[in-house]
């Protein structure tokens, strides 16, 4: 399990580094796939993923217990999105992409320092 979170950590450190350059690409596609179902069905599923392994295998990582701290929180979200339902997820993504694209590399940089911690975290 530790390789699947691992792998989780280089992708958002990919995904940060992309934010990092140019946001652009990635809000645009965003964008455009907003009505798609499986957005909404990747958001919920990739922090359910996520929080369940990182609760999993929180005692294996340098700091057990923010990790599964973060584990327990991405679960939430993912049950939170769940509640929400599709239609208000979609309004709440839409709404975040036009306010925070200034913000876009601020954001890249926390996912970068997320991924890495994660990454520190596990190997």
């Amino acid at each position: 399990m530790t390789i699947t979170i691992t792998l989780f950590s280089f992708l958002i450190v990919l995904a940060g580094i992309l934010l990092l350059i140019n946001p652009k690409p990635l809000f645009d596609l965003l964008g455009k796939n907003l009505n798609k179902s499986y957005v909404y069905v990747s958001a919920v599923i990739v922090r359910l993923v996520l929080g369940a392994f990182l609760v999993a295998t929180a005692s294996q990582s340098k700091f057990p217990v923010a990790v599964q701290i973060v584990g327990w929180l991405l679960i939430a979200v993912a049950v939170g999105l769940v509640i929400v339902g599709k239609s208000n997820f979609k309004k709440l993504l839409s709404w975040v992409l036009s306010r925070f694209a200034p913000y876009a590399r601020v954001s890249g940089l926390f996912a970068v320092l997320f991924g890495g911690l994660l990454l520190y975290a596990y190997v």
